[in-house]
């Protein structure tokens, strides 16, 4: 049985959709800084200490694959956005109220602490109720095609 994410991830990457080169290009810059940080941070935490010149040369051996990454990401998001949009993933006030009780559990917080965030009507959540529709609607699909 495939994960839900390999299911997203075999979706996304048969799905025809054009991809901006210059998103593909913010999201590598974005891969890049993240990278760099998490060597700063490492280094901080005691791990093998990089000079410059090592740091440049592990960017430059991740740079296809950081690429790769980029190009993905931003693909993923294209293609819900387009699959939101030409699905029909309607959300409901109970949903929502659902979706908010997940969240503030996950979150060791209080609903009312997500109302203040998020709304009182919890409005500000359509979004990711829908995204998690229709990430449950490429799971069944790519599950009934296997």
């Amino acid at each position: 049985m495939i994960s839900k994410e390999g299911a997203i991830r075999k979706f996304v990457r048969a799905y025809s959709i054009q991809v901006p080169q210059e998103l593909v290009e913010e999201e590598y810059h974005m891969c890049v800084m993240d990278m760099k940080h998490k060597m700063v941070y490492g280094q901080m935490m005691g791990s093998h200490q990089m000079n410059p010149m090592e740091q440049a040369e592990a960017l430059k051996e991740s740079q296809e694959e950081l690429m790769e990454v980029a190009y993905l990401s931003v693909k993923e998001d294209l293609v819900m956005k387009d699959v939101i949009a030409k699905g029909d993933f309607s959300v409901t006030s109970e949903e929502l109220q659902q979706y908010a009780e997940a969240l503030a559990k996950r979150q060791n917080t209080t609903l009312d602490m997500v109302k203040r965030f998020f709304g009182e009507d919890f409005s500000l959540l359509v979004g990711d109720v829908k995204r998690q529709k229709a990430e449950d609607w490429i799971y069944r699909q790519v599950c009934a095609d296997l």
